[in-house]
């Protein structure tokens, strides 16, 4: 009997047989993106600091050309396009003699941590379109193919012919086609893929697309400097003492502002950076009508960049550093960049029109959409870089981080135990981040606000348009903007990501501040938009009508969370206890109260302080002896008019009478007003009381005074 100790006899052993050819085919399959090619090879050019890369189709006649040869010719119908080869073109650092030893190796991790490639299998998705592709760089090339067709993987390496030429710059990714076929997308779809990718990237900053010799667009990003963001007044009181870090230790050195650490204390956030950064498309008509296949998925196609025409100069919060002090590494910095909401609650009341966002601010210009960001991952120090994964962000907005990434790099990983602890303490410094931008930008629309509060409106002539006023509709689509930005819907694949990251955002701070009509206001001091109150409030807070109806799904999470609510009876009484009311707003604010439920009304809070505190502003007629104006308080109201009665609806009424244009308002409900607040109806033996007593002073005029008017008498 033996066991594994038993030594061995013999001299038998044998290799293990692989065949390579299915085992890039297993890990290709876990590369289920359309773009991934051109994700791995902008990725490559990033890492070898590359500034431009060109992505080259070639058809059949351009890929028998010599190379370095090129023909201008007329553009051919898009949809009869047969490409017969790839070539991709990077002007980084040409390729080393350990970068040609690396690349032959599968799954051979980057030794340099400033580089993405770590798990070493990205180059080989190349072999998802192609059977030999061909690399050149410098004075040297490399190719690869399958000795005689079977399944064993080679390559030659060989050095170019001297010319009289000097070396090129670039280096290049030449990829015969497996199988002939049309673009992998439409050029529109690709360039917007491109756009989104190239936010990510340290150092790559042109991206160029060609079909043959025709470019059919480019693509190009421009990075500002980057400036410290102040900590928001509403985040303050969710910092750890300045002195102090979450485990005890002093931070000395670090921001006063910002000290806020993450749930298990992996890290803390010390500063807060936004870098502005602009992408420009340029694209030529002749790729417009190729427009975008449906459906498109955030996988494949990255943020909805506007496409055409280029994108205006934003922000973009995926270019934004923030400092992050690594608890296990203190000498080392990490970034990580942006981060919306959604439940499906109450019922929120859709304004009838919506008012679009065109203003620029801090947050990037990608729109709010049902299409949301991506999650990208990096390992380069100090600066972020990577690429986006596939999966999304929940907002509208990409995020790039530290993330450990699944091997495939389609998504981040949640499931190993120990990395994923990394990764959800990251997803909460992200959607801190994101409540950081959202009270930052918020924090200078107020701003704004205020200042057009203070501008001189004394030069303003009849038909002028208010400087103040058109601030403020300015503001309004910042605001929308932003709350779009961050409605946060289910991300994919995994749901979990956007609820972390949301569960954060709101967590930061129990302040949340939103853009009222009457400035930036707490979201609980702001009432939800409603079509009857707003007819006669005017001083309570209540958001906008068009930014309900933009952000109908924001406006439902806030109120699921009781952060904002609907308009209340107090509300009301607040508004009467500040302000005489209109004539109309008076009705309007009086069907309003005939409108709610019994057992509110019946109240005798209702009725003390409703009428105790209402009031209302009567304009008399032009031409008439009526007073131009008289404060009417409904302490003083007894009796209504009623239509249905013999009494004129001109009266006169004493001054204890509901104005008679209430009762014949349409729709207004004369007969709950007995019931309501206990008034009775006016009628014709209280009107001719009222007209053969002496009336004192004011009571009515005397063209309607009955022993003074002959002609009304006559009446």
């Amino acid at each position: 009997m033996t066991d594994r100790h038993t030594p061995w006899v013999g001299d038998d052993d044998e290799p293990v047989e692989v065949n390579q050819r299915a085992l890039i085919d297993k890990v290709l399959a876990r590369y289920s993106g359309k773009f991934t090619v051109f994700r791995e090879l902008l990725q490559n050019a990033d890492d070898a600091e590359a500034t431009a890369v060109q992505i080259i189709f070639e058809t059949k006649s351009t890929a028998e050309i010599s190379e370095g040869t090129e023909e201008a010719r007329p553009p051919p119908n898009l949809d009869d396009i047969v490409l017969w080869q790839w070539v991709v073109k990077n002007n980084g650092m040409l390729f080393r003699d350990e970068d040609w030893s690396r690349l032959k190796k599968i799954a051979d991790g980057n030794p340099d941590d400033k580089k993405i490639g770590a798990f070493g299998v990205g180059f080989y998705s190349l072999f998802s379109i192609t059977e030999a592709p061909l690399v050149t760089s410098g004075t040297k090339r490399m190719g690869f193919y399958w000795r005689d067709g079977k399944n064993q993987l080679f390559v030659h390496r060989e050095s170019l012919p001297e010319t009289a030429e000097p070396i090129s710059p670039w280096t290049t990714f030449t990829l015969p086609l497996r199988q002939i076929g049309p673009p992998p997308g439409s050029p529109l779809e690709l360039l917007r893929f491109l756009a989104s990718s190239i936010v990510f990237m340290n150092n790559l900053s042109t991206v160029e697309l060609f079909l043959d010799g025709t470019r059919l667009g480019k693509i190009s990003k421009e990075v500002g400097l980057p400036q410290r963001i102040s900590i928001p007044k509403t985040l303050v009181d969710s910092q750890q003492p300045a002195d102090q870090s979450p485990d005890g230790r002093t931070s000395g050195g670090k921001d006063a502002g910002w000290n806020w650490a993450t749930p298990k204390k992996y890290f803390i956030v010390t500063n807060v950076n936004s870098t502005p950064v602009r992408v420009c498309a340029e694209v030529i008509e002749w790729v417009y009508p190729t427009g975008f296949p449906e459906p498109r998925t955030m996988a494949n196609i990255g943020s909805p960049l506007p496409l055409p025409p280029p994108s205006p100069p934003e922000t973009n919060m995926n270019g934004s550093p923030v400092g992050v002090d690594d608890q296990n590494d203190g000498s080392e910095d990490k970034t990580a960049g942006v981060a919306d909401t959604s439940n499906v609650p109450p019922s929120v009341e859709v304004p009838p029109t919506v008012q679009n966002s065109t203003k620029k601010s801090f947050l990037s210009s990608f729109k709010s959409s049902t299409k949301r960001g991506t999650l990208s991952f990096f390992k380069k120090k100090k600066k972020p870089s990577g690429h986006a994964t596939g999966q999304t962000t929940g907002i509208s907005g990409h995020i790039s981080a530290r993330f450990i990434p699944t091997v495939e790099r389609e998504s981040i990983d949640l499931v190993d135990r120990n990395v994923s602890v990394w990764n959800i303490e990251l997803l909460h410094i992200c959607g801190y981040l994101s409540r950081a931008v959202y009270e930052t930008e918020l924090s200078d629309i107020a701003r704004l606000y205020a200042e057009a509060l203070r501008l001189p409106r004394s030069e303003l002539t009849e038909g002028d348009a208010d400087p103040a006023e058109q601030i403020y509709i300015q503001l309004q689509s910042r605001f929308l903007h932003a709350l779009q930005f961050f409605t946060f819907l289910p991300s994919t694949p995994s749901p979990e990501v956007s609820n972390i990251i949301q569960s954060t955002f709101f967590a930061a701070s129990d302040t949340f501040n939103v853009l009222s009509t009457v400035g930036v206001k707490p979201s609980t001091e702001v009432r939800v938009w409603n079509s009857e109150t707003a007819r006669f409030i005017r001083m309570v807070a209540v958001l906008p009508p068009n930014i309900q109806a933009g952000a109908i799904k924001m406006v439902r999470v806030l109120q699921s969370r009781k952060m904002m609510t609907s308009m209340s009876f107090d509300d009301v009484i607040w508004e009467l206890k500040h302000r005489c009311l209109e004539e109309e707003e008076m009705m309007e604010c009086l069907k309003w109260m005939c409108g709610l439920p019994k057992e509110l009304t019946s109240e005798s809070r209702f009725k003390k302080q409703f009428i105790g505190l209402g009031a209302f502003m009567v304009r008399g007629k032009e031409g008439t002896t009526e007073p131009k104006e008289r404060l009417v308080r409904l302490s003083t109201i007894s009796t209504f008019f009623s239509p249905s009665g013999f009494v004129p609806v001109h009266g006169p009424f004493p001054t204890s009478t509901l104005p008679s244009k209430f009762s014949i308002t349409k729709g207004f409900p004369v007969a709950s007003l007995r019931e309501l607040f206990g008034w009775n109806q006016f009628t014709l033996n209280d009107w001719i009381v009222f007209l053969t007593s002496t009336p004192p002073e004011g009571a009515h005029p005397p063209e309607h005074g009955i022993t003074r008017s002959l002609d009304f008498a006559e009446k």
